[in-house]
């Protein structure tokens, strides 16, 4: 996919002032290296259509890059959230049963106690 974005204005102050803060960045700042479960695994799911089609070196590169885009995006908080409950699961062996019965059981049980 192409990025069509027309380029940022180089007169631009917010722009100047973005490329000035990165400048002063070290390489350790913007090169997470970030042991998160739950980021590890959205990084092995993005890259695992590739996987057999790049080189390791390939690969690392990709991992990378999807590391660094998932780590910085803005909204990533309630995905992280959500895959961390699917790891937490997984390992305990507890799965959640969310049968028809039981959700009307519990409306009703809430209903009764005064609840919407």
């Amino acid at each position: 996919m192409t990025d069509r974005s027309a380029p940022p204005d180089p007169n631009d102050r917010l722009w100047l002032e973005i490329l000035a803060i990165a400048a002063r960045l070290t390489p350790e700042e913007t090169d997470p290296h970030l042991d998160d479960p739950a980021l590890l695994e959205l990084v092995e799911r993005a890259v695992a259509p590739y996987a057999r089609a790049l080189t390791p070196e390939g690969l690392a590169e990709a991992r990378k890059t999807a590391t660094f885009a998932l780590a910085t995006h803005p909204d990533i908080g309630p995905v992280l959230e959500h895959v961390r409950a699917q790891l937490a699961r997984q390992a305990s062996g507890v799965q959640p049963v969310r049968s028809v019965s039981r959700l009307e059981a519990a409306a009703l049980r809430t209903t009764a106690k005064g609840g919407r």
